[in-house]
């Protein structure tokens, strides 16, 4: 059976298949002086998904000197074989914005010396080439509700979308372990 990243999004649970695709630059856009925004997408990137969990992160795979592509890991029943590629080609990065409408993935780039993927985004120009693992999430939040309740046991403003009686009723609940606040007592 192929093995999926699973996630909680918005009530909702997305799988999300573990493969890897080669990307193009749409656009970069410097930030600053010590940041780049660099902006992939393309027809290799069909069939990329996000997991809607807002610190899912990618691998992203390098080209190896003098050559123009990426070496992909790769698959077996939907897991990636990162033995199957040179580690020192690789590196994982948070992504900044996914775009399904017009399949754009959006990674910013710390800048520095010494690394291969900050030299690559300073380098990088539309139709240059990268591969991207399909996300991994880290972790998904609990629903609104329950953090409201937590910030209210303690002693947080209330959100603005809560009004004062949905406040005063989920102060005055007393905490039962039927209902317990996510990682609270963990070690």
């Amino acid at each position: 059976m192929a093995k999926t990243a699973t996630i909680a999004s918005r009530g909702a649970r997305v799988a999300v298949r573990r493969q890897a695709f080669v990307a193009e630059v749409l656009r970069t856009r410097a930030l600053s002086p010590s940041m780049m925004r660099v902006v992939l997408g393309g027809r290799g990137l069909l069939g990329f998904v996000s997991t809607g969990v807002g610190d899912e992160f990618v691998r992203l795979l390098f080209a190896a000197v003098g050559e123009s592509e990426p070496r992909l890991p790769e698959a077996k029943d939907g897991v990636l074989d990162y033995g199957s590629i040179d580690p020192d080609l690789s590196r994982v990065y948070t992504v900044r914005r996914f775009d399904a409408e017009r399949g754009e993935v959006t990674i910013d780039f710390a800048l520095h010396s010494g690394g291969i993927a900050a030299a690559w985004a300073v380098r990088a120009k539309p139709g240059d080439r990268v591969g991207i693992t399909s996300p991994t999430p880290l972790h998904a939040p609990p629903d609104d509700r329950r953090v409201r309740r937590a910030a209210h046991r303690a002693g947080s403003v209330t959100s603005a979308s809560s009004d004062a009686s949905d406040a005063e009723k989920s102060m005055s609940e007393p905490s039962s372990s039927a209902d317990p606040v996510p990682g609270a007592g963990a070690g």
